[in-house]
């Protein structure tokens, strides 16, 4: 499990409770609201690219993207998951069979891997269902299988736990993903007038009541 520090969103959510003096529950619970709606799309939008292109400019514009990829991998070139392109000398019957699809199960690999598409991010699920936070349908399809978040409340503290996880273990991008969502959080508590942020605060927990 990679654990990220959150020492300066716990900061940001401290200055947020003395300056607007709503509950601490309320606060917790408008920021981890808020991470998920960072986290989710950073998610969709660095994981599933190609090499060297960097993040992608919307969540619709890495879906597509990551589509045509597959497209061209799968269909295109026929290529299975791990396969790799034949090279001059080994361009034979036997080894073609080894590392290629054929045209129908092509087709086939091609539908199961666009409905796989979102399943990265669906690590996310669990916290986005308990937070109320909306994410793509094409994320939210994986359900809640993946990843946790708990909440705890005493006298002293309010501890909120979110934690992205996979059934195929850990990725190497999700540490600096969670990081960089957590920075946007973080600067949205801190750079946003009081008055607006006690507003958002006090909207946010209505609503979760209602």
């Amino acid at each position: 499990m990679t654990l990220i520090d959150s020492s300066g969103l716990d900061r940001a959510i401290a200055r947020t409770l003395i300056a607007t003096r709503e509950s601490a529950s309320d606060i917790v619970d408008y920021a981890a609201n808020s991470f998920v709606r960072e986290v989710v799309p950073l998610t969709i939008r660095t994981t599933a690219r190609r090499q060297g292109t960097g993040l992608a400019a919307s969540v619709a514009t890495a879906r597509r993207e990551h589509t045509e990829y597959l497209r061209e991998r799968i269909v295109g070139k026929r290529l299975k998951r791990w396969g790799h392109f034949s090279r001059s000398g080994r361009n034979t019957p036997a080894y073609w069979k080894s590392i290629h699809l054929s045209k129908k199960e092509s087709r086939k690999y091609f539908a199961t891997a666009k409905r796989r598409q979102g399943e990265l991010a669906a690590g996310w699920n669990a916290a986005a269902t308990a937070t109320n936070a909306k994410v793509p349908s094409f994320v939210k399809r994986h359900g809640n299988v993946h990843g946790t978040y708990s909440k705890s409340v005493s006298p002293d503290s309010v501890i909120s736990e979110i934690r992205w996880e996979h059934h195929k273990g850990d990725h190497g991008n999700m540490k600096s993903v969670s990081a960089m969502a957590m920075k946007n959080v973080i600067y949205k508590l801190e750079n946003t007038k009081t008055k607006l942020v006690a507003a958002n605060i006090r909207k946010f927990a209505a609503r979760q009541r209602a």
